[in-house]
């Protein structure tokens, strides 16, 4: 045999024994590159008039003062003589136009004609989302996840058919088998609606960050008419969420000097009046009208109160079809209530979830249950599957022992959590010093861990990422929680007992705004000089 043809012939075998690993080599590095969708919270994508392409949810203020203009007469005088029958009308009115142009038909569909970006991303974009996925942490997050958006109004069995032929195109596009997803707040329904439906055929690892699968309370409460106004729990959750900008730190100023001087209390006195003298009214012209044709709002109806909501809000043949409340039904029978056992099948199908709870927070100051501790926005005992938690400002006590002894220590170095009462204790974290929809790029760093364990994530994993973490005001970092790092966000606006008290309350608050104010300036005039 000639050298050439044996040269030939040498080449062609190590061609083609190096092929299968060539193979292999390339399916093994497909395999790696997992995609990560961030599904998201409601309002996550504005809605639009179609024919204008003006924005009609959430209401702008042009919006909410043009309903209340024809309205705010009629109203006030109808307080003034305390003739809460007669307010219903206006009210009702003025809630209906507010609320209008997102509004649904007796099937739970779109009623006037809006759209959103609900766009899919192209090849090209999802290519670039995941060759940046490797900076984990230096970048923020949504420029490494691929993000999914939907008409948060919508029915969770809809919207979840969607996400899989979102999934489905995902991974089409980049040719993976798996995908990791972030869900966060209504998200997590969607999420759980989809695990139960779908049976987790593509999912690889999942968290479930600040989520509502469990209900809300202030969405609950309100729906079965249990409605509370307090005039210090009002002005401590507004003190408590101001931004940094003058204009909020006047505002804050404002209020709380008309709580000193009692003004508040009086708002406060006579909105509980008005639930009490004209609510039954104004569910029956205007939540049931409105609120209860929006299948997105029943799904942050907790389980236990859907029953009640029900027979607040929906009578048969009225407003809505059967058709509509079977889909309500399935959701919070077949998903909601069996919102444990639907993680509990995940794990046994091979995919691996965390859970992030959110805490440090009043949440809203309007139902029944307002001192439960959360994140401004979902009780914490909900987001974690049932974390037993003090009261807001408080502690759990001195003497509280762990409730379930699994020979780890699941109470939080602040004394107001135990996660031993947890559906999952030993996969379910909590952040403390953030609101619910504040997010800072090491949040998402520890996402980015959690997705990358090679086997299901535990609290007790890594040093860096324990069950109790609390975010460093300087840097912007998630730190272990302990009793000397702890801080309460949470500040109760306290009132002087005395005339004389509630003066000197006053020039302090005053003091402290000139403070802001000034400080502010002479940073912004060391920044221009710098």
């Amino acid at each position: 045999m000639k050298r050439p043809l044996i040269r030939f012939l040498s080449v062609l075998l190590c061609v083609s024994l190096l092929l299968p690993c060539a193979g292999f080599l390339s399916f093994a590095e497909n395999e790696a590159v997992v995609p990560k969708i961030f599904l998201d919270g409601i309002n996550s994508s504005a809605t639009l008039d179609s024919t204008t392409g003006e924005v009609v949810y959430p209401p702008t203020f042009d919006t909410i003062v043009g309903a209340l203009k024809g309205n705010l007469l009629p109203t006030v005088s109808s307080l003034i003589k305390g003739d809460f029958d007669a307010m219903t009308d206006p009210v009702s009115d003025a809630v209906i136009k507010i609320f209008e142009p997102i509004a649904m038909d007796e099937n739970g569909q779109p009623l006037y004609p809006t759209v959103a970006d609900f766009s899919y991303p192209t090849k090209e974009e999802i290519d670039t989302i995941m060759s940046e996925g490797g900076k984990t942490g230096t970048i923020a997050f949504d420029t490494h996840y691929i993000h999914y958006t939907y008409d948060w109004r919508l029915d969770m069995q809809t919207i979840a058919a969607d996400f899989h032929d979102f999934v489905e195109y995902i991974l089409d596009q980049t040719g993976a088998e798996q995908v990791d997803v972030v869900s966060f707040s209504m998200g997590t329904c969607v999420l759980l609606t989809y695990m139960k439906v779908y049976d987790c055929e593509y999912l690889r690892h999942v968290v479930l960050d600040a989520g509502a699968f469990n209900g809300v309370t202030t969405t609950g409460e309100p729906f079965v008419g249990d409605i509370t106004f307090d005039s210090k729990a009002l002005v401590t959750y507004l003190s408590t969420m101001v931004g940094e900008n003058m204009g909020m730190a006047l505002l804050d100023a404002v209020i709380k000097s008309l709580y000193q001087i009692g003004v508040v209390d009086r708002v406060t006195e006579l909105a509980n009046k008005i639930v009490a003298g004209a609510s039954d009214q104004l569910y029956e012209k205007a939540f049931r009208r409105v609120f209860s044709r929006i299948p997105g709002f029943w799904s942050l109806v907790p389980y236990e109160l859907y029953d009640r909501a029900k027979e607040m809000l929906i009578v048969p043949g009225e407003f809505v079809t059967d058709e509509y409340v079977a889909k309500l039904d399935f959701y919070h029978e077949q998903i909601q209530g069996q919102n444990v056992q639907i993680l509990s099948d995940a794990l046994d199908k091979g995919v691996q979830f965390s859970i992030i709870a959110k805490y440090g927070s009043m949440i809203p100051p309007v139902c029944d249950h307002q001192t439960n501790i959360g994140d401004s926005v979902i009780d914490t005992y909900r987001e974690s599957l049932g974390a037993t938690c003090s009261v807001i400002g408080e502690t759990l006590g001195e003497d509280y022992t762990q409730a379930v002894d699994d020979g780890h220590d699941h109470l939080s170095a602040d004394g107001q959590i135990d996660a031993s009462t947890c559906a999952f204790p030993e996969y379910t974290w909590f952040l403390k010093g953030r609101n619910h929809s504040e997010h800072v790029s090491d949040e998402f760093a520890f996402t980015d861990w959690l997705l990358s364990r090679d086997a299901q994530p535990t609290v007790w994993d890594s040093e860096l990422y324990p069950q109790f973490m609390i975010l460093d005001r300087e840097t912007q970092v998630y730190v272990p929680l302990t009793a000397e790092n702890n801080y309460e966000r949470y500040e109760p606006v306290e009132r002087g007992e005395t005339f004389f008290a509630r003066i000197r309350n006053l020039f302090g608050i005053m003091r402290d705004f000139f403070r802001t104010l000034f400080g502010s300036m002479f940073k912004k005039q060391a920044n221009t000089i710098s």
